[in-house]
């Protein structure tokens, strides 16, 4: 089933949404994040926006009401802030409310049909067509794009065509620029900078007094320049050394979503990997998301140091080692060496 929100703060939506997924394994109904067929919306009724649409469609359509409380004695309620035990309940109330619905209109249309005689049924075989898997076998080489420039440990002015420059300080771990850049909201022009190719890349080295003493320019961390860049331009290709239906991912911590590019799908599928160790091809299945955006999304989380490797299950381990391989380093080193 499908469910989305409406007039939920960023925080509030982004909790809902991490809520949601990690409340699947609990409920016999799949629930989808989905803001264009909605079976259910969650309307936070405390903002004015939500409670317009709470009054316009509380009758139409089927609505939780979300607050510290329910003053417009909704059926459905779900209490401020969201919580893990409470969401899975509603969501439970709700499944069993829409199965013992679907068993009425069942009746229904048994008591209304008309007796015929019974039409002999002839078998046969379905003609149906495959669903392609997409197969991930092209390799993301950071270093042949402006990821590689941004993993290099030199002062540098970046260009890019003609956008403003970029400068990068590795010793402060930040780029610098003239431009106010809001990661969560690039347009079609920025990312274009940040998808750019080496080929397209131009490179000066400074010293980094020449940047430090410029009072024109924006700091940013340096996480957020990997992040975006790796994150366009994978476009599906897997780092080398990793593969896709063997290789067991955790998620170390969350993503700062707050201050980075991302969609909802990337919410579901950190939701997901920082509880449990699984393969991209898992995480595929498991969430219904494109393998290319669990790539794209794995790749980003790697460049930026967020994921740990599970050592290979056959491996005996002590207490003392690690659960997770050097692996995840030698294909840092590896990459490293592409840039010297």
């Amino acid at each position: 089933m499908n469910i989305s929100t409406n007039a939920l703060e960023n925080d509030d939506k982004f909790i809902f949404i991490a809520m949601l997924a990690m409340a699947a394994d609990d409920l016999d109904i799949f629930w989808n994040f989905n803001d264009q067929n909605p079976d259910l919306i969650l309307v936070d009724i405390e903002q004015a926006e939500g409670k317009k649409f709470w009054l316009k469609y509380h009758i139409d359509k089927q609505l939780i009401a979300f607050a510290h409380e329910n003053l417009v004695d909704a059926p459905w309620f779900l209490e401020k802030p969201v919580q893990l035990e409470k969401l899975k309940s509603l969501l439970k109330l709700v499944s069993e409310n829409y199965s013992s619905d679907d068993e009425v209109e069942i009746e229904i249309e048994i008591e209304k049909e008309p007796i015929v005689e019974a039409i002999p049924v002839v078998e046969a075989i379905p003609v149906v067509e495959a669903i392609p898997i997409v197969e991930t076998n092209e390799v993301f080489d950071p270093s042949l794009f402006l990821t590689g420039v941004l993993l290099k440990s030199e002062t540098l002015c970046i260009k890019v065509a003609n956008f403003a420059p970029l400068y990068f300080l590795p010793e402060q771990k930040s780029c610098f620029s003239t431009v106010d850049i809001n990661f969560r909201h690039l347009d079609s022009e920025q990312l274009k900078f940040f998808e750019a190719e080496i080929s397209q890349v131009e490179t000066e080295t400074l010293a980094a007094d020449d940047i430090a003493t410029r009072s024109d320019l924006y700091k940013y961390p340096i996480e957020g320049f990997l992040w975006v860049t790796t994150l366009s331009s994978s476009k599906g290709r897997l780092l080398d050394g990793i593969s896709v239906d063997e290789t067991k991912i955790l998620l170390k911590q969350w993503p700062d979503f707050s201050i980075l590019v991302h969609e909802i799908a990337h919410i579901r599928l950190a939701a997901i990997m920082v509880r449990r160790s699984l393969t991209l091809r898992n995480l595929a299945d498991r969430t219904q998301i494109p393998i290319e955006t669990v790539v794209n999304f794995f790749n980003a989380c790697f460049i930026t140091q967020l994921v740990e490797i599970e050592k290979n299950n056959s491996e005996i381990l002590t207490n003392n080692e690690s659960r997770y391989s050097s692996e995840q380093h030698s294909i840092f080193k590896s990459i490293l060496n592409k840039l010297t």
